[in-house]
């Protein structure tokens, strides 16, 4: 997958905000996180993880769904040049990600949650 998205200047990710529970993305979009990985700066809709990941003309853009907004992106659209910079911007802005720290957090949920059952049955 990495070869097709280094093979993008721009990556999308125009999720519905409508198609989730009270009209939040309410998940960390991994898409995002591969695209920024792969020193590509991503489009996407703000929420709360977005507004952790993408500051808008820096590593990427936010704006609402909305058709006349990818109008005006794309009318606009930056240089290669400007992508590339913003893409490298984007990649440092995710460094401090990888699937070993997910893992790890996972592993400590679970323990949590074990231990909590354990002290629950013994009490």
């Amino acid at each position: 997958m990495a070869q097709f998205i280094a093979a993008s200047d721009l990556c999308l990710a125009p999720y519905n905000p409508q198609a989730f529970f009270n009209g939040e993305v309410s998940f960390t979009p991994i898409k995002i996180l591969e695209y920024m990985a792969c020193a590509r700066p991503a489009v996407s809709v703000p929420n709360s993880y977005t507004l952790k990941l993408i500051q808008h003309g820096i590593n990427g853009f936010l704006f609402p769904n909305e058709i006349p907004l990818w109008t005006d992106l794309l009318r606009s659209f930056p240089r290669r040049g400007e992508l590339k910079e913003m893409g490298i911007a984007a990649l440092g802005a995710v460094s401090d990600f990888s699937w070993e720290k997910t893992a790890a957090a996972y592993l400590r949920v679970c323990e949590r949650v074990i231990q909590s059952n354990v002290g629950a049955m013994t009490s």
